[in-house]
């Protein structure tokens, strides 16, 4: 039977552990921000997942979505890898970096003991959270510009070319 596969908005190098690449922490810093604090005005379906904070740092790290690195960002990646294990959308390994992760969504990683990837949890609870069609994110009113210009673009030959 045809089927149509939800997007996956993944990014293209390690974000964490001092990692700077500008759209790739921007990305996080929007999930972050949609799944851990808030959700409106495009995400605000209860889907058992609430709002988790690092003991460490505030908000400043993940808002405004600056694409800009800091220390603190791997304080809420923690918090979230810990909250998701414990909500069962792991298990995730708790550090405070975020992998690329293989495009396909619940693909485990690959020689591997079964972990899922942080960026599989945060597109799941994204999906789930979403009002609008999450193939429409980059058309979000909250989404940067420059982000949604890169996730609308980004198609089937940019990921070949890069893969291969």
């Amino acid at each position: 039977m045809p089927h149509t596969i939800l997007p996956f908005y993944n990014v293209d190098s390690r974000v964490g552990g001092g990692q700077r690449r500008t759209m790739d922490v921007m990305l996080v810093q929007y999930m972050l921000f949609k799944v851990c604090i808030n959700g409106l005005p495009h995400f605000n379906k209860q889907v058992g997942f609430t709002p988790v904070a690092p003991d460490v740092s505030g908000p400043g790290a993940i808002f405004p979505f600056t694409g800009l690195y800091s220390r603190e960002l791997d304080s809420w990646i923690r918090a979230f890898r810990m909250a998701a294990n414990q909500r069962g959308y792991g298990p995730l390994t708790v550090d405070g970096m975020i992998n690329p992760a293989p495009i396909g969504w619940g693909k485990r990683s690959i020689g591997k003991t079964g972990r899922w990837y942080t960026l599989q949890a945060l597109n799941t609870l994204m999906a789930a959270k979403s009002e609008m069609p999450y193939s429409q994110l980059p058309l979000a009113s909250d989404l940067p510009g420059v982000l949604a210009n890169d996730l609308a673009v980004f198609g089937l030959e940019d990921y070949l070319s890069t893969r291969i």
